[in-house]
């Protein structure tokens, strides 16, 4: 009973993806317009996060990339999802990912194309547009949606004075990173302050926000960041992580919502529904589909790295880490993703559990799928 989330992914599959269509200028010429197109979502099984897995995936890619003629136009995308195997993210291993994530979704987003950055409501910044970015107190929320359990006791720096902007110091680096682009060059998010109006939940109009003024734009990073880690349940979590017309953002914790948390959804007949049941996932939206098999592991990685060094970090090191974001959203020609991930890299791994010898000694996992016009879902289990 405890793994039936896991039902839909032990094979892979091939699905119609209904939102996904051929571009009109494309259909227009006559090399595409002389065949029939389809659209299609691959799924992956659910795969222990091991150097063979990733094989796997990049061999499967690849095949499909040689094979079949696939375009990946720019309604597609890579879905990764995170998660820990059979159970659910515990609390504040979520709440610091989450917390994490928020911070660096400005610098994050550097990796994607501006289709997927700006205006596209299947992956909109949490920093941007989230109910924390527009100062939402978690207590408030907690209320408002009726979870008011503390599943693990805040967890919040003690004060410190906002950085003051400087240049960033050159770190030495390995042989393994290259940086291709000069600091500052890589594109980043175009704020909207017609979304951002759109985006606020109505009831909050009336109470008292966190410390700032979010009438016209998101509040300061370790303002929010601080909100998210005082935040005592993941369904509150989920709910000040969301837009206030779209659930699924750039970084989606809805899985976690006071409608899915540990609950056993069942079926009309009152049997546990098998197929129904969620992913108990955190799942990464903003990444561009492709038939780069390399790319899609290499995203894959990023992201399973990201979640764990969050879950594992001190805290003082997590927080030095958002206020290094806090710095790279201002001034984009200090610190840029390229060196963040660089930096990520060489992250302190306890156990070497993502890259090194011992892999199958955490009891972690992610699931990951991404999508594309001629989509694929790729799923990744981890142990």
């Amino acid at each position: 009973m405890n793994s039936w989330h896991l039902s839909n992914y032990t094979d892979w599959v091939v699905d119609r993806d209904m939102s996904v269509a051929m571009p009109r200028d494309l259909k227009r010429q006559e090399h595409y317009s002389s065949y029939s197109w389809r659209d299609i979502e691959v799924k992956a099984p659910a795969l222990w996060a091991t150097e063979k897995s990733f094989e796997e995936v990049h061999r499967v890619v690849t095949a499909l990339a040689r094979t079949f003629w696939i375009l990946t136009p720019e309604q597609t995308g890579l879905h990764i999802h995170y998660g820990r195997g059979k159970d659910w993210i515990p609390f504040n291993d979520l709440r610091r990912i989450g917390t994490f994530l928020f911070a660096a979704d400005p610098i994050l987003c550097q990796l994607h194309p501006a289709h997927r950055r700006n205006e596209n409501p299947f992956c909109y910044s949490n920093r941007n547009y989230s109910g924390i970015a527009h100062g939402m107190p978690p207590r408030a929320a907690s209320a408002h949606i009726g979870v008011m359990n503390e599943e693990s006791p805040e967890e919040v720096p003690a004060p410190r004075p906002n950085p003051v902007s400087t240049s960033r110091p050159e770190l030495q680096r390995g042989s393994a990173f290259t940086s291709i682009f000069r600091r500052g060059e890589l594109g980043g998010y175009i704020f909207d302050p017609a979304e951002y109006q759109l985006s606020r939940h109505d009831w909050i109009k009336d109470i008292d926000l966190l410390p700032g003024d979010a009438s016209d734009r998101p509040i300061e990073i370790p303002v929010a960041a601080r909100g998210l880690l005082r935040t005592l349940n993941a369904q509150t979590l989920s709910y000040i992580m969301e837009h206030e017309s779209y659930e699924r953002m750039a970084y989606n914790f809805a899985a976690y919502n006071q409608r899915d948390y540990r609950v056993l959804h069942v079926s009309l007949q009152g049997t546990p529904d098998m197929d129904g049941q969620p992913k108990r996932t955190i799942e990464f939206r903003q990444p561009a589909g492709t038939m780069n098999a390399d790319e899609v592991v290499a995203h894959t990685k990023i992201a399973i790295r990201l979640c764990e060094y969050a879950s594992q970090v001190p805290l003082d090191d997590l927080w030095k880490m958002i206020l290094d974001f806090t710095q790279a959203e201002q001034h984009g020609d200090w610190y840029d993703v390229q060196r963040f991930v660089g930096e990520a890299a060489d992250f302190p791994s306890p156990g070497d559990y993502l890259f090194g010898a011992h892999l199958g000694n955490k009891e972690t996992n992610s699931i990951s799928k991404t999508q594309t016009a001629g989509g694929r879902e790729i799923c990744f289990l981890t142990d």
